[in-house]
């Protein structure tokens, strides 16, 4: 819960603006943030770390590596290229 709304970055602030930040769609911080607290919560707290030497380190680890991939391919403009019919 404190990954995801760490990741808005005060977006709905101050208070009055209500859900207009997300009207249009929710940012790449914002996503990353929700997927990525989700995914650390899921390995911590499941059997999928079970037997795993250092699990907080290594969560964080593939955590970090995961946002710097995506502010990378942010911050370089790669995109996905779509197929014509």
């Amino acid at each position: 819960m404190c990954g995801t709304i760490s990741g808005c970055g005060g977006a709905f602030l101050p208070m009055n603006k209500g859900l207009d930040p997300i009207l249009k769609g929710m940012g790449y911080p914002m996503i990353t943030a929700c997927v990525g607290s989700t995914l650390v919560h899921l390995f911590m707290n499941t059997s999928m770390s079970e037997g795993v030497i250092d699990k907080k380190e290594k969560a964080h680890l593939h955590l970090v590596l995961m946002f710097i991939l995506v502010g990378l391919v942010n911050g370089l403009g790669l995109k996905a290229k779509v197929k014509q019919a």
